[in-house]
């Protein structure tokens, strides 16, 4: 049953609430409250207005670390190249489907043409190695298919050249870095 006693209490407590709230509000001047009032990690990345964090209250230091966590990594025993992570040395020879198998198991894929191209200009290979698989079969209607071949060398690449899919050649594999 609702009293006027029941009522004015209800009323009393919501005024103490609602003012308490308004009088804390008011009381609290600009830039009082600082990182010794603030709980670890209460200010998160939602919570700053737009525009608040601006590259002139970034210490440089600190950007360094920013870039150097966003880099992308690549595993051991490969480099970076063309957007890829590129194995450093070459596998033993197989034929150029036993290649892409082999790069596929490993969760790697036989680079093209292009990107070993890329890879090579970064990674000289000091003499003219020999010749590995690239990623790309040709097909003529006279011929069997063919797989494309590259030569890296000193400068980048020696030489392109072509063999039947099922000759054995060199090959390295590349992936997508972490």
């Amino acid at each position: 049953m609702r009293s006027y006693a029941n009522i004015v209490a209800t009323l009393a407590l919501f005024l103490a609430l609602a003012g308490g709230t308004a009088f804390a509000a008011t009381e609290l001047t600009k830039n009082s409250v600082g990182s010794g009032q603030l709980k670890s990690s209460a200010v998160t990345t939602s919570k700053l207005k737009d525009g608040a964090v601006t590259g002139a209250k970034i210490q440089p230091e600190t950007l360094a670390q920013i870039t150097a966590a966003a880099a992308p990594k690549c595993p051991a025993g490969t480099v970076l190249a063309a957007g890829l992570c590129f194995e450093t040395t070459v596998r033993p020879p197989t034929t150029m489907v036993g290649a892409m198998e082999i790069c596929g198991r490993a969760g790697r894929v036989l680079p093209s043409p292009s990107e070993l191209v890329s890879f090579a200009i970064k990674n000289p290979q000091g003499a003219a190695a020999q010749f590995e698989w690239a990623g790309q079969v040709l097909f003529d209607a006279q011929e069997a298919p063919e797989g494309g071949l590259i030569q890296l060398g000193p400068y980048g690449v020696s030489g392109f050249s072509h063999d039947a899919i099922n000759a054995s050649h060199a090959f390295r594999c590349a992936l997508t870095p972490a």
